[in-house]
Parts: structure tokens; sequence; C-alpha cells
């Protein structure tokens, strides 16, 4: 997924304070990659998520009504 979005992926025993400070200014400072990660961000959206999680959270409602009738 991070190859995909552009994303940088920072693993937990890598985060701290400095670690994401520096990502956070190193894609500040570059409008290229700002301009690349927005563009890659937006291919991979999907514009029916929250359709599609409220249709799950909906089923799973529904199921658990069911069971208890």
């Amino acid at each position: 997924m991070a190859d995909l979005a552009g994303t940088r992926v920072i693993t937990e025993d890598e985060l701290d304070s400095t670690t994401l400070g520096s990502a956070i200014e190193e894609i500040l400072g570059d409008e290229s990659k700002m301009a690349e990660m927005s563009e890659r961000a937006l291919k991979a959206a999907n514009s029916n998520a929250s359709t599609e999680i409220v249709q799950r959270v909906l089923s799973l409602v529904n199921l658990s009504t069911t069971k208890e009738k």
C-alpha cells in the first residue's frame, strides 16, 4: 500500500519524535514529493469507502439483531 499511495512508512520500532520530525520536514521541504504523494493517494483512494463501511456496519448490526431473536 505504501508504494501505491506513495507514502513513507515508519515502523513502530523506528518511530520516535526525531524520526517523525525528519520525515515530515523531508516531505514538506520537497514540493515535487508532496505533489507525487498527493497524486498517488488520490489514485489509491476509494471514493465509495464511507458507503462501504456503513453497509458493512449495518450488515453486522442486522446479523447481531437476527441472532438475538
